[in-house]
């Protein structure tokens, strides 16, 4: 390379510098052209491009809300976080009070999209909710459970004696 100092200055210095460099290279794309096959150029040519090709902008995160047994800390720290950025424009909200809390919670329902911005990223929310077949929930109603549930103390104590169940 060339110090500052060494630098042509001159436009046809600088001219015959790119005529030369633009020649030899010619030559090289000349020569690999007749040495190298096709396909090496062609998979080269596509490895490059995938290289260099920009990815999506997308990024795709999925949080469970349970990691085996206990809650996913990351899933309730965003059901927390989504809590604050809930807006008029949301269609369906779900609204709960236990009795230990003091006030109404509300928190996204299954398939809103909440839009936010995080240090000039734009982050598209959206609650989907599947169901594992390992956990998938039985389909009874409540007054076949609660005869099951009668029907296991009556097995649990032996005696025909029937416990008080609440009849729905």
């Amino acid at each position: 390379m060339f110090s500052p100092k060494e630098m042509p200055s001159t436009a046809s210095t600088l001219f015959s510098a790119y005529a030369s460099f633009a020649a030899t290279m010619m030559m090289v794309w000349s020569m690999a052209n007749q040495i190298v096959p096709y396909e090496l150029c062609a998979y080269l040519h596509s490895a490059l491009n995938y290289l260099f090709t920009p990815r999506s902008s997308a990024l795709t995160l999925v949080i469970d809300e349970c990691c085996g047994m206990p809650r996913n800390q990351v899933y309730e720290a965003a059901e927390v976080y989504l809590r604050t950025k809930v807006v008029p424009a949301t269609d369906c909200l779900r609204v709960s009070k236990t009795q230990r809390q003091k006030h109404i919670s509300a928190a996204i329902e299954k398939g809103e999209e909440i839009n936010d911005k995080f240090e000039n990223f734009q982050v598209k929310w959206l609650l989907v909710c599947t169901v594992s077949e390992t956990f998938k929930p039985n389909s009874l109603t409540l007054g076949e459970l609660l005869k099951r549930v009668s029907d296991a103390r009556k097995e649990a104590t032996g005696d025909g004696n029937e416990t008080p169940v609440h009849q729905v």
